[in-house]
């Protein structure tokens, strides 16, 4: 299968001074992140997802340096707000017009990490931003996009609610602040306001902005601060030096460097995941590009993306988790899907040959003397208990869980599609199966529920009362490839007014049991 090349990240540069970084991250437990990737001198951009690095409901954690492209735009946006799974994008305004407000949300498919948009074919678009010169910065909570706007010489907060955007309480802000950015991290919003001499942060807080100056915190030029979010309420900003860039986080206690990265590129996107306090940086070399698509699954619509690097930094241990090229390919091999439905159509080719294919003329059935055809409910059962061995010893000796050995069974809640185990399961299930049925008349499973497999020919009827006769070795192998390899036509047992699946007819036997112990072998 080709190997899911990368996609190229870079944060689209600002229109003004007063830009922030055109990057968001969620805020919800499994914080995703959302990220704006754009190629050097080209106006059409690719809205990226950073999927969650923690686990959720329907979907397994992503690896570090992992993105995915969601949507292709045909210019970038201004401002990225996110909540959660969705994320909200302004894109700028023609002169005298509005700017347009949309919407996306990122869903899971059950399969390992791999997230889907939503809607798939378009962005869904909300009211847009009326009366304002410039969005200075935008954010999202529960639903409800906020965005920092300014006209003229005012600048106001305006909340999208019940399809309307209203006025927010804000703080007095600095009249000739040159960046204003505004960001979110759990239940709270933040304002972040540098000037050429002070460093504000404002924060709400049970309705009420607290302010609190930074400016003396700051060991350096406040012009080499470049803030790229806030968290756990504190400033989270990157220095370039000469060598190495640092991290650092400027609070109320005074700013404290968190840990230095390598260089990243000029143009830089940023975002943190709140969840894992991860910082997560984003951006591509001119020289790097590639029109090939993220993802080698079969889909209607393909995102085309260019390589791109990440870095993600640990705001928690102060280290680089993550660096190098992005981890694009898709969870989901494309050969796992060709291996899958071509097995599918197999196994519908033989069961429709087994299943329509007429039974022998005139075959007898005799059953040994005091023996009865066992009824579905100790046969399901024994069936359970003999499957359950191969699970087991595969996950064993495979270092897997038994729902990853049952691969496309089990996939909401392993997204695995690896059918490998199982077949290696189903062959032991046959082999120790058609073993203890032609040595024993009896498997594992049918040992423990009291039913054996009996010859059911001519032969039987004679046998003195309590006694049978096992399968022959090449029947017993056969009604077991059938019952496991084939197992729509072994349930047609379940429904069948004689008890038996082709596999039974075929090797001329049935599942048999008797109240009356012991059994003996003829």
């Amino acid at each position: 299968m080709c190997k899911l090349l990368t996609l190229l990240l870079a944060l689209c540069a600002a229109a003004s001074a007063n830009a922030q970084l055109p990057a968001a991250s969620g805020t919800d437990e499994q914080s995703h992140g959302w990220l704006i990737a754009q190629v050097p001198g080209e106006e059409s951009a690719t809205l990226v997802h950073v999927p969650p690095r923690t686990p959720s409901t329907l979907a397994t954690p992503s690896v570090a340096g992992r993105l995915k492209a969601a949507a292709s735009l045909s210019e970038a946006p201004i401002q990225l707000a996110a909540d959660g799974a969705t994320v909200f994008i302004i894109f700028d305004k023609d002169e005298g017009e509005s700017f347009e407000v949309a919407q996306l949300t990122a869903i899971p498919t059950g399969i390992q990490d791999n997230w889907v948009r939503e809607p798939r074919d378009r962005l869904r678009f909300l009211p847009s931003i009326e009366n304002a010169d410039t969005v200075l910065g935008f954010v999202a909570a529960d639903g409800k996009p906020t965005a920092l706007v300014e006209s003229g010489q005012s600048k106001q907060l305006l909340t999208l609610e019940a399809g309307e955007w209203t006025e927010s309480s804000s703080p007095a802000l600095l009249t000739d602040s040159t960046v204003v950015l505004v960001c979110s991290e759990p239940k709270r919003l933040h304002i972040v306001e540098r000037s050429a001499d002070r460093l504000l942060i404002n924060t709400l807080s049970d309705d009420t902005w607290q302010s609190v100056d930074l400016t003396d915190a700051v060991p350096f030029p406040l012009e080499m601060v470049q803030p790229v979010g806030v968290y756990c309420s504190e400033l989270v900003c990157i220095v370039p030096t000469e060598t190495r860039h640092e991290i650092w986080s400027l609070g109320v206690q005074g700013a404290v460097k968190l840990g230095m990265i390598d260089p990243p590129g000029s143009t830089l996107a940023a975002t943190i995941l709140h969840s894992t306090g991860r910082l997560v940086l984003a951006w591509t070399n001119a020289d790097e590009r590639t029109g090939e698509v993220e993802s080698g699954l079969p889909a209607p619509r393909e995102v085309s993306n260019p390589i791109r690097r990440v870095i993600e930094f640990s705001l928690i241990e102060g280290r680089t988790v993550y660096a190098g090229r992005a981890v694009v390919s898709s969870p989901v091999k494309q050969s796992e899907f060709r291996n899958l439905a071509f097995l599918m159509m197999l196994l519908m080719g033989l069961v429709l040959l087994v299943v329509l294919r007429p039974p022998a003329e005139g075959a007898v059935v005799s059953l040994p003397p005091g023996l009865a055809i066992a009824g579905p409910g100790r046969r399901t059962l024994a069936t359970l208990l003999d499957g359950l061995l191969g699970v087991v010893i595969v996950a064993r000796v495979m270092d897997l869980t038994v729902l990853e050995v049952l691969g496309p069974f089990a996939v909401p809640a392993t997204g695995r599609l690896d059918i490998g185990p199982l077949l290696v399961a189903l062959l032991i299930n046959v082999f120790h199966c058609s073993v203890g049925e032609a040595v024993f008349g009896r498997s594992i499973g049918k040992s423990f529920m009291g039913l054996i497999v009996a010859r059911v020919d001519a032969s039987s009827a004679g046998l003195p009362e309590g006694q049978f006769r096992p399968p022959a070795p090449f029947r017993s192998l056969g009604r077991n490839l059938i019952k496991w390899l084939l197992p729509p036509v072994a349930m047609l047992a379940l429904s069948d007014p004689g008890g038996r699946h082709r596999g039974d007819l075929l090797a001329q036997t049935a599942v048999l049991c008797r109240a009356n112990p012991p059994l003996s072998d003829a």
